[in-house]
């Protein structure tokens, strides 16, 4: 619960967040939105969010309380993706 908490203001910054482009909450029952699957318009806007605010709060109480027993970040380069997603059009060369 204490997780959820810090999750909440983490997803409302994102929505807001210069650079990004699509942004989906995965997860498996019973624990919904477990991780976060989002395409950025470059590395600098990413760090941007992931180094400040509320995501920064949420990481810092992540870690420092041990909300996890395991974690995992990772980067990947899209090559191409198109489509509409939450209403919005998405292209990516």
């Amino acid at each position: 619960m204490k997780f959820w908490a810090k999750a909440k203001p983490a997803e409302e910054a994102i929505k807001e967040a210069s650079g990004s482009i699509l942004t989906a909450g995965l997860g498996e029952a019973p624990y919904f939105r477990q991780a976060t699957f989002t395409i950025w318009e470059n590395l600098k806007s990413i760090d941007a969010y992931a180094q400040s605010g509320a995501h920064l709060s949420a990481i810092k109480a992540a870690y420092g309380e041990n909300y996890f027993s395991e974690s995992m970040f990772t980067r990947f380069k899209v090559g191409s993706a198109s489509g509409v997603w939450q209403g919005k059009y998405v292209q990516i060369p």
